[in-house]
């Protein structure tokens, strides 16, 4: 436990980095993490999309990791694309960072907020491996699923040496922890979640809006968000110089 998924995320990479170990960041990217491992002195190496899109490229990934690499940063659906990568990424990923001994820190902080009747799939689904033997660390919290952007709690399932370093009362503030167990004793997290599928709706209604209002500029082109709460628009079509022509 932690107080929220960032914490978390600055936790991992504070138990994870020394001073010049690389960490690989998939553009585009939480404006957060090159910042968090540049705190904890590392090094953020950025792969960025090929063929206009906001998907990885395997190939890029792997042409990215050096001998100085610790672990790769994964976030679908993505923020600030909205875009949610492929089953078969995220089954190369872990293969591959499982294979080199890397840690893949998956950011699942969206993980239920998807469109269009789709669904995240769980790393582990990708893995024979058990959790002390993986290196996959996944991070999830409250702030986005349920709406409680001022309730500060977060957690990371990890291997035992992270799983310390997130001691829940060295983490979370007391009365997130209280808020935390009396939910428990209410059982709440075994009851309806009805709430999180109204936040979905509502969200995917918004997106559907912004995307027709997108449709009616010219030059302007954006890829339909496939989750959280984003869009990423391009807009260069319609740069003028202050002549009122086009802008090369």
């Amino acid at each position: 436990m932690s107080s929220g998924a960032k914490q978390s995320i600055y936790n991992i990479l504070y138990g994870l980095l020394n001073p010049k170990d690389e960490v690989v960041l998939l553009a585009p990217y939480w404006v957060s993490y090159p910042e968090m491992v540049r705190m904890c002195r590392g090094i953020p190496v950025v792969v960025r999309p090929e063929n206009g899109t906001f998907h990885p490229n395997m190939s890029a990934i792997e042409r990215a990791v050096t001998p100085a690499t610790k672990a790769i940063i994964c976030n679908s659906p993505n923020n600030p694309s909205g875009v949610m990568f492929d089953e078969s990424l995220i089954a190369d990923l872990v293969g591959f960072c499982e294979g080199k001994g890397l840690y893949l820190i998956m950011d699942d902080i969206y993980h239920k907020l998807v469109f269009d009747g789709r669904s995240t799939v769980s790393p582990y689904r990708f893995t024979s491996k058990s959790l002390e033997a993986s290196t996959l660390i996944i991070v999830n919290g409250v702030s986005k699923l349920y709406g409680m952007t001022g309730f500060r709690i977060g957690w990371a399932i990890a291997p035992q040496p992270f799983g310390r370093g997130h001691d829940e009362r060295a983490g979370a503030d007391d009365f997130v922890r209280i808020t935390r167990d009396a939910g428990r004793r209410r059982g709440c997290a075994r009851r309806s979640q009805s709430a999180v599928e109204t936040l979905r709706q509502s969200i995917q209604h918004n997106r559907d809006v912004i995307m027709r209002e997108l449709e009616s500029f010219a030059g302007v082109t954006c890829q339909v968000p496939d989750g959280a709460f984003y869009c990423l628009p391009n807009s260069k079509r319609t740069a003028r110089t202050r002549s009122g022509s086009p802008s090369s």
